[in-house]
């Protein structure tokens, strides 16, 4: 390579270098965690009625009621609107106590299927949301 550096790679087109365009894993993380933040809402993790999120989820053919804190809920609990700079936790009650590793909903995906529909009519180009 040249001062040091790694040879380039080569393709199978001889001297044509390939290049990773893509960021890590890692980078791709930290850029989601520095660009949003949790929804904190009120006080000691308790919220306002209209800040609970509440959402509902079928698990095993059964409907149960979990919680976006600070979320856009729409359709009778169906659907979410995401909304930046927020990220939202699904969680078990409606709180934004996220030290208490049992306020969080934890699903058990193996064996199970895990359905979500997305719409994206009107959405931007630039716009990245982390699912």
């Amino acid at each position: 390579g040249v001062n040091g550096s790694a040879p380039a790679q080569e393709s199978a087109l001889g001297d044509v270098p390939l290049k990773k365009n893509r960021p890590s894993k890692a980078t791709t993380r930290a850029a989601f965690l520095n660009g949003s933040e949790p929804f904190m809402g009120g006080r000691n993790g308790q919220l306002d009625p209209n800040e609970h999120g509440a959402i509902t989820i079928n698990v095993d053919g059964e409907d149960k009621t979990f919680y976006l804190p600070g979320a856009t809920i729409l359709d009778g609990g169906r659907t979410v609107k995401y909304d930046p700079p927020y990220r939202y936790y699904l969680m078990n009650k409606p709180t934004t106590d996220y030290s208490n590793p049992a306020n969080f909903y934890k699903p058990i995906f193996p064996g199970h299927t895990f359905t979500v529909d997305m719409r994206l009519d009107g959405v931007s180009c630039g716009c990245n949301v982390n699912f």
